[in-house]
């Protein structure tokens, strides 16, 4: 299996991130066509690089992906969050995992039919002696700090509580009204 994988990440070297830009008038359109991750696929740092070209008043961001590094997604998120831009998010085929988390970062969502949503509890794995494996949950603490911030979500999620337990992919029929976020 670490033989595909580094094959996999070899084969993909150079190729470019699944990220672009474009803008027309008042209104810039990012999309995130990737995987999550710093290395082989769309990272914070493409991002970044992105939205220092824009200065529209307002930012889509086109979402397909299978999700990713959940750090990187978050300082995608933070970097979002915080330009001035009003920021609208389009799920074009699926936000799943750590894509759900820059989904978030927008001040209104918008799935296109037959786009899904997916949030999951977070996953973690270690490669450490046994002794050590008592301080994962340590890390745990971590993790419960990425929790979305924002009230939609918890309302959605606190409602839904099997969330909690199993991944749930939500279309735009199951997300409503609650697609509107009131960050």
């Amino acid at each position: 299996m670490n033989r595909k994988l580094f094959a996999l990440a070899r084969d993909n070297a150079g190729r470019g991130s699944g990220i672009r830009s474009e803008a027309a008038g008042d209104t810039a359109t990012i999309y995130i066509y990737d995987v999550i991750d710093a290395y082989w696929g769309v990272s914070a740092a493409d991002v970044a690089a992105e939205l220092g070209k824009i200065d529209a008043k307002n930012i889509t961001v086109r979402i397909n992906t299978p999700g990713g590094d959940v750090f990187e997604a978050r300082a995608i998120m933070t970097l979002l969050v915080e330009h001035p831009a009003t920021v609208t998010a389009k799920i074009d085929g699926v936000a799943a995992s750590a894509g759900s988390v820059i989904a978030l970062a927008a001040d209104t969502v918008e799935i296109a039919d037959g786009g899904f949503y997916m949030i999951h509890k977070g996953w973690t794995f270690l490669l450490v002696n046994i002794k050590k494996c008592g301080e994962n949950s340590q890390k745990s603490a971590i993790f419960r700090g990425l929790r979305p911030p924002f009230s939609w979500s918890r309302r959605w999620t606190k409602r839904n509580s099997r969330t909690r337990r199993n991944p749930t992919i939500i279309n735009p029929g199951r997300l409503g009204h609650d697609a509107r976020s009131d960050a």
